[in-house]
Formats: structure tokens, C-alpha cells, sequence
């Protein structure tokens, strides 16, 4: 099969996004198929055998992007400008043009957008062609702009980004989300079927080939964007109280890793922060560290979404705690591969120095994560699932 993947921001501002349509991009290649993904701001380029990155200029949806992330301290900016839907349709519609000439370029036999503005503009356009149109949540933007305090609930543009979601889901011949939660919270809301809305986990690729060595460092690492909606308050609050001399580093970028350092500096704690641009680098320190933390809030966008940085985590073999929101944490209790805690600072820190005073039980659970990087959450078998559903419709 011709498929084509449509992204509308650029793969590099997003790690859980670029992990995503990457990681499927490149496993469905390895299955056979012939991938094309498009996306704002890349060299066209083949990356390999069957897998082609076709960049376009995409100034307008690039720009929506960026700015939306700085506007984003602006709630009353954010609804003049990049949340106004007048801007979001033109947007729409010139990334449109955009998609069309790529399809009759390709002549590809399905398209899959991701995310809203994409899966739009890719619906749009697959509909004047004849072709299969999946669309790809990785979550509900609407509901992202709620919790931000960005929109309220009577916003006419909170409704008008329900309304894009919802016809969306409505258009679409099929619907793929990253939980299960996702999934019934869009069938119940929908009255889709359970054949087109369809749960389809993300991938990982084992990073160590052999056992997990010993760990010679007590190191607890966060890794992934630097954004204050991330945990780290209830993260820090933990360390704070800890009664154990361990090494904490946050590994990512982000636009709030000013104020999380400040965060850590006025509340005296001893943070290291990095960050690799090399995925190898990233991946061989990863493997040095004991325990991974996913400090996540109890919010219905968390619930929705899942963390690219539990993958990270379980492709070298680290142990997890994470705080105990539903949806995916139950993977962390059901393979027994972390600890989940309720969100309080207390319970953390107990489990903090629990995990890394216990090198023996860290292993075990490590192992068992890296055996699921190998098998059930392998890019190779989530791929298999998601070519079901476009064999189904093409």
C-alpha cells in the first residue's frame, strides 16, 4: 500500500509527536508498505527503504504552532489570534492546497492526518479525490486549551474547536486514539462504533540488546518537555522531602525550562538539567539512570493522552513511578514494571526512596519493561494494527 501521513507541525517541536509518526512512518515501511509523511520545515528526504519525509515551507500551520505555544501565557492574545477561528479555518484551508497537489503527486491509497488542523485539511482534500481518510488523535485540543485556562466553557472559540473535533470524528472512516480512555470517551460522545474509532498503542524499539547492567548510579530522571503542565511542582515537593541521597536530572527542552529552574533553585534543590539532540545520546544516558518519573495531575487531557516518555523509559529497561491518574497507568500496575502514587508529595518521596534503595526490585521491574519493548509495545507489532485498519478501508 501508497500511505501518506500528514503532520501539521514540525517534527522537531514536538518529541512524543516526532516519536509517533516516525515510529509508525518507519515500522510500516519495515512491514512492506510504501510511507510518505509530510510535515512543515523538513528536507525532503528519503529515510529509507520505502519511508520518504517530504517538507514543505507550511509558514502558516508552523507559525500557528510556535505561536500558540508562546501565546499560550497570553490567554486573551491566544483567542485574538492563533484560537480565532477565522485564522484557524484559513489555516486549514492553505495547508489544504498544499495537501492537494502532494496527493496527486503521490496517488497514494489512503491518508491518515494528525492531529486536528491536519486531519482536517486531509479530509478536505481526500474527499474530493475518492480517497480513505483516517484521522489521528493524540489528543483533544479543545479540552488541552480548557485546562490551560486558555478558553472557558462558554468561549464561542472553545465551541468552535468542539466543532472541528467533532466533525472530524464524524468524517472520518476511521478514528485512531492512543488510550482506551480516548476511545469510549469519543464512542460515548460520538455514537461511533467500535470499528471505527480504534485504540492503537504506540510503539517503542528495545534499546538494549542484552540484560540491563547494574546500575551504577542512583539517578531518577524525567525525561521529555519542559512545560510547567508536566508535574514538577508535585515532583519537587517530593524531592524536597525525600530521605535519600539520589542524583534527579531532568533531561528535555521546553518553553518553561526557565522557570522550572528557577522553581528548583528557590526551593533549594540540587536539579541537574540536560538535553541531547542526538537520539543515540539520549537513549545511552537514559540506560545510566535507576528510576523514570511521570508526574502527571489527574486532568482529563492527561487521561486521554499517553506519555512517548513511558516508552523511553521501558526501552532501556527503567522502572517507573508515575502518579495513579486511570487510563494508561494501569499498563504500569498490570506488567508490574513501576509504582503508581496517589498525587501528594509524601507518597512520593516513599516510593522515590523505595525503588532506588532496591536495586534488586528496580531490575526486575526494568526487565520486565524491556521485554515488553521487544514484544507487545514493539513498533512491529503496534504497526500490524494500524495496517489492519487501513487494509480494512482501502
Amino acid at each position: 500500500m501508497k500511505i501518506g501521513l500528514v503532520a501539521s507541525q514540525p517534527l522537531s517541536e514536538s518529541m512524543g509527536t516526532s516519536s509517533t509518526i516516525m515510529g509508525f512512518g518507519s515500522a510500516l515501511a519495515d512491514l512492506g508498505q510504501e510511507i510518505h509523511i509530510l510535515a512543515p520545515g523538513q528536507e525532503t528526504r528519503v529515510v529509507k527503504h520505502n519511508l520518504t519525509l517530504h517538507g514543505y515551507d507550511g509558514f502558516g500551520v508552523s507559525l500557528l504552532y510556535k505561536e500558540s505555544r508562546r501565546l499560550y501565557n497570553s490567554p486573551l492574545l491566544a483567542r485574538r489570534t492563533v484560537l480565532r477561528p477565522k485564522i484557524i479555518r484559513s489555516v486549514i484551508a492553505r495547508f489544504g492546497v498544499t495537501i492537494s497537489k502532494w496527493l496527486q503527486n503521490l496517488r497514494l491509497d489512503i491518508v491518515e492526518g494528525e492531529q486536528e488542523i491536519a486531519a482536517r485539511a486531509s479530509l478536505d482534500e481526500a474527499k474530493k479525490v475518492g480517497l480513505p481518510c483516517i484521522s489521528h488523535f493524540h489528543n483533544l485540543w479543545y479540552q488541552e486549551c480548557l485546562e490551560l485556562g486558555l478558553l472557558r466553557s462558554n468561549d464561542p472559540e472553545l465551541r468552535s474547536l468542539e466543532e472541528l473535533t467533532w466533525g472530524i470524528i464524524e468524517e472520518s472512516d476511521a478514528v485512531i486514539t492512543p488510550t482506551e480512555f480516548m476511545r469510549e470517551f469519543l464512542m460515548s460522545r460520538s455514537g461511533k462504533s467500535s470499528s471505527e474509532i480504534i485504540h492503537v498503542p504506540r510503539g517503542t524499539t528495545a534499546r538494549l540488546k542484552a540484560e540491563i547492567p547494574p546500575r551504577t548510579h542512583n539517578r531518577l530522571v524525567y525525561a521529555g518537555t519542559l512545560a510547567m503542565t508536566q508535574g514538577f511542582h508535585l515532583l519537587f515537593q517530593a524531592i524536597r522531602v525525600s530521605a535519600g541521597d539520589h542524583e534527579y536530572v531532568l533531561c528535555g527542552k521546553g518553553e518553561d525550562e526557565k522557570k522550572i529552574r528557577n522553581m528548583a533553585r528557590d526551593l533549594g534543590l540540587n536539579i541537574k538539567f540536560c538535553w541531547f539532540d542526538n537520539k543515540n545520546e539520549y537513549f545511552e544516558f537514559l540506560s545510566k539512570c535507576s528510576v523514570g518519573v511521570i508526574p502527571w495531575a489527574k486532568t482529563p487531557s492527561r487521561q486521554l493522552g499517553f506519555p512517548m516518555k513511558l516508552l523511553d523509559y521501558m526501552s532501556v529497561g527503567l522502572p517507573v513511578i508515575c502518579s495513579q491518574i486511570g487510563s494508561w497507568t494501569s499498563l504500569v500496575e498490570s506488567h508490574k514494571i513501576g509504582v503508581l502514587c496517589p498525587s501528594n508529595p509524601g507518597h512520593w518521596a516513599s516510593s522515590i526512596d523505595a525503588l532506588l534503595g532496591d536495586s534488586d526490585k528496580t531490575r526486575l521491574m526494568g526487565t520486565r519493561a524491556l521485554l515488553l519493548s521487544r514484544g507487545e509495545f514493539s513498533w512491529a507489532r503496534c504497526a500490524k494494527r494500524l495496517l489492519e485498519t487501513y487494509q480494512e478501508l482501502s
